[in-house]
């Protein structure tokens, strides 16, 4: 669990018996900075074999492990505390081992629309639907949506491009954008799905179809993304960089 030099903040976490039987737990140390809303209790029927935990962190200490005796077993809750970012205005800045950008938080050129309302940020972009199809040697005669971001963690990463399901708009058309990362090579990522297709189904139940480019190492700082379309009618609704050792939220990235 990651907090922010100089900000108060909180996490939560679950404590749970895999079986059914009385556990009792207790917290046998907290470090300097944090505090926890129960250092003690019982895994039982009546709480469902769960006990909800909130750290506190009050800004200014160094952290570091919590150590927490369930039952027999000895585990360690492990926390950091990250250097505070300096960002400017428009700036995404990572919190836990993530970056999440809204479609509509960048900057956009004319190739494409803003649709609010629409997708998991309350808005989406969308390429126009009148431009032509550009091959990835094309890029850049297109206009980019500009996103500017800053991290702290210093690992590699998954960035996962977000768009809402949709089919190409001609048979002549696909469903792609090209990213560069920091003014680099422009590189193609296709969200097309074929037909009536398990990934077509499983991407309109989930109301996602996600493109993802690794990446080795991120250095901590600020960063520009930029994406231009290829073809008509791709439709962005968010953008996540996930860091390595980042903790799983529910439908975040698997497709």
């Amino acid at each position: 669990m990651t907090f922010v030099q100089g900000e108060r903040g909180q996490q939560s976490l679950a404590l749970f018996g895999h079986q059914p039987k009385d556990l009792a737990w207790q917290v046998s140390a907290v470090p300097a900075g944090l505090s926890i809303s129960t250092e003690r209790g019982t895994l039982a029927k009546g709480n469902g074999y769960e006990q909800r935990l909130t750290l506190s962190y009050d800004g200014h200490g160094a952290v570091g492990p919590i150590s927490l005796r369930c039952g027999s077993a000895t585990m360690t809750i492990h926390t950091a505390v990250a250097p505070p970012i300096s960002a400017g205005t428009g700036v995404v800045t990572e919190r836990d081992r993530r970056v999440t950008i809204a479609a509509l938080a960048g900057s956009a050129g004319a190739d494409w629309e803003k649709l609010p309302g629409l997708g998991s940020e309350n808005g989406v972009l969308r390429a126009r639907l009148t431009l032509p199809s550009r091959s990835l040697a094309e890029a850049t005669t297109g206009s980019p949506v500009t996103y500017r971001f800053a991290s702290v963690t210093a690992t590699g990463a998954n960035l996962n491009v977000v768009a809402l399901p949709t089919h190409p708009l001609t048979p002549a058309n696909g469903v792609r954008v090209a990213l560069s990362i920091d003014d680099g090579p422009m590189q193609p990522l296709d969200f097309g799905t074929i037909g009536r297709s398990d990934q077509w189904r499983t991407n309109v139940l989930s109301n996602r179809a996600i493109a993802t480019v690794p990446i080795k190492m991120v250095k901590p700082g600020t960063h520009t993304l930029r994406l231009v379309p290829l073809d008509p009618g791709v439709t962005l609704d968010r953008v996540e960089l996930v860091f390595d050792r980042a903790r799983p939220l529910y439908g975040a990235e698997k497709n």
